[in-house]
C-alpha cells in the first residue's frame, strides 16, 4: 500500500524532517525556503525577472516510472467506488419514483457518466497530465483559475459531506465495542447544531484516520483501492442477503410511484437522470486525475466503462430492496445504511451481532475513506497545486482539505433527499459544461498531437 521503507530508513528520515522543521523556524527566510517546493524558487526554468511559477513536479506530466496503474487496477478502483452507492436508489425512491422505475433510471444515468468519464480520460491517458493542467489547455492559464478554483471549493464540500458518512459507520463500530457506554454520553453541543457530542467524537476520530493518507500520491495508493474493493463487496453483500431473509423478501408497498401522468412524468424522469449523474459528477470531472497515472493509453478508459454502471446499478438495487424490504416489515423510514446497522442492533442486541455489524461498519467505513481520498483528497491537492505551485504539492494541498473540512456542516446537507438531490443536481449542471468543453477541445488537440511546445506552454507561461 505504501512504499517499502525499513525501519533504519524510516528513522533517519524521520530525523531529517525534524531537524529540517526545527532549522525553519531561525529565521524568515529559512521558513521560507522549507515552504518552497523544489526545482520552483522562480519557475519552471527558471527565467530571469520572473515572479510567476507555473510548474511543479505535481503538474509536470507524470514520469513512466511513476504510471503504474494497469487496467485492473482501474477495475477494482471503480468496483470499490461503485459498490458505495447504497443510498441512490433512495435517493431515487425520496423524488418520487417506484424501485422498477428507480433501478432504470440509475443504470441510464450512470451508463452516460461512464461514457463521459470514458473521453474525459483520453487527455490524461496519452499525456498523462491532471485536470489543472488539461484546464489549462482548454480555458488558458489565467481562466483556468475559476474552474480549478470552483473544482477544489467544491471538493471542500464533498470531503466534508464524506467525512460525516464515514463517521456515522464509526458511530456504528464504537457502539459495538463501547455499547451504552459511547451512546449515553452526555450532549453538550446545542440541538440547533445538528450532531450530538458522541457523533462529534466519531466525526473526529474519522477524520484522524484520513491522515496517514494524506501524505501519499495516487500511484501509492493502489493496493489501499485494491483493498477497499476486496472488502466492500461482502459488506454490501452480507447486508442485503440478512435484510432479505430476515424480512423473507417482502418489500411490500413502500416504495410505490407517487409521480403521476403525461409531462409531468418524464420530467421526473429526466430529473432523476440528472440526479444520477450528479452523483457521478465527481468522477467525470476527475477522470484526468487518475488516469494520468495509466501505464497504457486505454486502461483507464474500457475498465471503467464496464464496471461502473453495472456495479452503481446493483449496489443501488440492494439498497432499494433492502431498505424497503426493513421499513416494511420493521415500522420504519430509513435509508441511510448507517442508520439500517444501528435498527438491527436495536432489535437483535447481542454479543454475535454486535460483531457482525462492527464488520459491516467498519468494511463500509473502508469503502467511504477511499472514496473520499479518490473523488476529493487527491483532487483538491492537484487543485491546489496549480493554484499555489510554488508552496503546494499534492501531499500538502490533501493536508490542507483534510483541516478545511471542518469548516462545512455536512451533517445539514444528508439531512433529508430532497436537499441532497438539489445539491446533486446543481453540482452536476455546472461541471457538465466544464467537462463537454474539455473533451471537445481535447478531441481537437489529439488531432494536433498536442504539439510538445504547447505541451511546455501550459507547463511555463514564458515561453
Amino acid at each position: 500500500m505504501f512504499p517499502a521503507m525499513n525501519a533504519a530508513a524510516l528513522k533517519a528520515q524521520s530525523a531529517e524532517k525534524v531537524e529540517a522543521v526545527k532549522n525553519a523556524f531561525k529565521s524568515r527566510q529559512s521558513f521560507l525556503d522549507f515552504i518552497t517546493v523544489g526545482g520552483t524558487t522562480l519557475d519552471q526554468h527558471s527565467h530571469a525577472g520572473s515572479n510567476k511559477t507555473w510548474s511543479n513536479e505535481d503538474l509536470d506530466p507524470t514520469p513512466p516510472e511513476k504510471r503504474t496503474w494497469r487496467w485492473w487496477n482501474f477495475a477494482t478502483f471503480y468496483l470499490g467506488l461503485s459498490f458505495g452507492n447504497w443510498t441512490l436508489g433512495s435517493t431515487m425512491v425520496g423524488i418520487g419514483l417506484n424501485w422498477w422505475q428507480a433501478i432504470i433510471v440509475i443504470f441510464v444515468s450512470q451508463l452516460i457518466s461512464s461514457i463521459a468519464m470514458y473521453f474525459n480520460s483520453r487527455c490524461a491517458s496519452v499525456y498523462h497530465i491532471g485536470y489543472p493542467v488539461v484546464a489549462r489547455s482548454v480555458f488558458g492559464m489565467y481562466g483556468s483559475y475559476y474552474f480549478v478554483g470552483a473544482r477544489a471549493a467544491l471538493a471542500i464540500i464533498w470531503y466534508g459531506v464524506q467525512l460525516f458518512s464515514g463517521a456515522s459507520f464509526m458511530s456504528n463500530i464504537l457502539r459495538c465495542i463501547f455499547g451504552h457506554n459511547f451512546t449515553d454520553i452526555p450532549n453538550h453541543i446545542p440541538e440547533s447544531i445538528g450532531i450530538t457530542s458522541a457523533n462529534m467524537l466519531a466525526f473526529f476520530l474519522f477524520w484522524l484516520v484520513h491522515f496517514p493518507f494524506c501524505a501519499f500520491r495516487p500511484y501509492q495508493l493502489r493496493a489501499f483501492f485494491w483493498f477497499k474493493s476486496i472488502v466492500v463487496l461482502p459488506a454490501v453483500f452480507g447486508l442485503f442477503i440478512f435484510c432479505m431473509v430476515n424480512t423473507k423478501g417482502k418489500v411490500g408497498s413502500v416504495y410505490e410511484s407517487t409521480l403521476g401522468e403525461g409531462a409531468a412524468y418524464g420530467w421526473f424522469i429526466m430529473h432523476g437522470i440528472n440526479s444520477g449523474m450528479g452523483n457521478t459528477a465527481t468522477l467525470i470531472t476527475n477522470q484526468p486525475d487518475i488516469a494520468r497515472w495509466s501505464s497504457t493509453k486505454s486502461g483507464a478508459q474500457w475498465s471503467q466503462l464496464i464496471t461502473q454502471p453495472l456495479s452503481v446499478t446493483l449496489s443501488a438495487t440492494f439498497g432499494i430492496l433492502a431498505t424497503a424490504a426493513v421499513n416494511n416489515n420493521w415500522g420504519l423510514n430509513l435509508w441511510n445504511p448507517w442508520d439500517l446497522l444501528g435498527a438491527i442492533l436495536d432489535k437483535y442486541w447481542s454479543g454475535s451481532t454486535r460483531f457482525a455489524v462492527f464488520l459491516l461498519a467498519f468494511c463500509w467505513m473502508v469503502s467511504i475513506l477511499g472514496t473520499n481520498i479518490a473523488a476529493n483528497m487527491i483532487p483538491f491537492g492537484a487543485d491546489s497545486t496549480m493554484l499555489f505551485p510554488r508552496f503546494i504539492t499534492i501531499p500538502r494541498g490533501q493536508y490542507v482539505v483534510e483541516f478545511l473540512a471542518f469548516a462545512i456542516c455536512p451533517w445539514k446537507i444528508l439531512a433529508s433527499a430532497s436537499v441532497f438531490t438539489t445539491f446533486l443536481s446543481g453540482y452536476g449542471i455546472f461541471m457538465a459544461s466544464v467537462v463537454a468543453i474539455m473533451v471537445c477541445d481535447c478531441k481537437f488537440f489529439y488531432a494536433l498531437d498536442l504539439q510538445k511546445s504547447f505541451r511546455e506552454y501550459l507547463l511555463n507561461h514564458h515561453i
